[in-house]
């Protein structure tokens, strides 16, 4: 459970952190808008638009959208990338490294947390979507 909260919190917070990075083509753009856009609804604590970044597909899309609704309805926290990179595309798949922090501005007892990662996408329908994030380190931050 706790380990599914971090991997939502991961996809939450580089979403919203990787609006102030820039790619190097168009289609990495369109690669890295959807983290963007992820992490901006996450910011808004909109479900519905966030839940709309995930590939349907996702095996942990039911949890995200159980465990996101819990976490919006406990903390309030910002979210920023320290950076974001996609390292391997292809036509259907993206992957994406990130350094992402999540710290918290309101509600119960919460580590902020400095995460590495990689970011998983898929096309849905034509459409980039996240499919699964791999936490590579997290960092306790003071």
């Amino acid at each position: 459970m706790k380990k599914a909260f971090i991997l939502i919190m991961v996809i939450v917070i580089t979403g919203i952190l990787a609006m102030g990075c820039s790619s190097k083509t168009d289609n990495d753009n369109e690669i890295t808008s959807v983290i963007y856009k992820n992490l901006a609804f996450a910011e808004n604590e909109d479900i519905e638009s966030y839940m709309g970044t995930i590939h349907e597909q996702s095996p942990k899309y039911a949890l995200t959208e159980k465990q996101i609704e819990q976490t919006f309805n406990t903390y309030d926290l910002t979210h920023r990338l320290d950076s974001i990179k996609v390292v391997e595309k292809s036509d259907q798949l993206a992957k994406v490294k990130y350094v992402q922090i999540t710290e918290k501005r309101d509600g119960p007892a919460f580590k902020n947390i400095k995460i590495t990662g990689i970011h998983i996408l898929k096309k849905s329908h034509g459409k980039w979507k996240l499919f699964s994030s791999q936490v590579e380190k997290i960092e306790y931050l003071h």
